[in-house]
């Protein structure tokens, strides 16, 4: 997923309101199709 730049590390405010340090793009892994399978 590093090579897709899907994981990102920082500061992300969530739809929900909540915070997290890590998110996982998961719109931008679906033109990796290597990392997706992976995922599935």
């Amino acid at each position: 997923m590093r090579r897709s730049n899907c994981l990102r590390r920082g500061e992300f405010t969530l739809s929900s309101g909540r915070k997290t340090r890590i998110y996982i793009d998961l719109r931008s892994i679906l033109s990796h199709p290597k990392e997706f399978k992976m995922l599935v």
